[in-house]
């Protein structure tokens, strides 16, 4: 039970913001290309069908309503912004590795590959999965260190997270 607690809680810290660490990516490089163009007109947008698209919310460190809510002072959502922005540019690598062998994997499958080969490829993309799981868990852990008890009790309350949920991959606890 306090290993499900560990988890659910070091889930919390990121996860109220997106759903996939591969959302994450994704998402960055698209934050990153818009910022680097001019917004599209309104037209535009209607045109190609994105009228009514929202960007995603804030992360919980940066939005200043839950800031205020949870209590983040400025110097804990630099030091978290710091942690964030250090480990994305490894968790978009490993996320889009960790994509393409779970791609190959199927493409073997479905053209009937020998199977020591699959099995080889397989081990090679749990490895790697392990590695990018790691990589984003240690960033979690130092988030978590920067905040408070009481900081990260509310942060627990504000997204619950259930256990079954990290067992079938998907992620919950937070507005997507």
């Amino acid at each position: 039970m306090a290993r499900i607690s560990a988890l659910a809680l070091t889930a919390l810290l990121v996860l109220p913001m997106y759903a996939r660490a591969a959302d994450v990516c994704e998402h960055g490089q698209a934050q990153q290309a818009r910022s680097q163009q001019p917004p599209p007109s309104p037209q535009q947008d209607a045109k190609n069908g994105r009228g009514d698209h929202q960007p995603p919310p804030s992360p919980w460190w940066t939005d200043p309503q839950l800031r205020q809510q949870l209590g983040i002072t400025d110097a804990q959502s630099k030091q978290v912004e710091e942690i964030w922005q250090k480990n994305l540019p490894d968790l978009r690598k490993l996320w889009h590795q960790l994509r393409d062998l779970d791609d190959q994997v199927s493409k073997m499958i479905q053209d009937g590959a020998p199977e020591a080969s699959v099995i080889a490829l397989v081990e090679q993309t749990e490895t790697l999965r392990a590695q990018a799981n790691k990589t984003r868990t240690l960033m979690l852990y130092r988030m978590r260190k920067v905040l408070k008890p009481e900081q990260r009790a509310k942060v627990m309350e504000m997204y619950p997270v259930h256990p079954d949920e990290h067992r079938d991959g998907r992620r919950g606890g937070g507005p997507r």
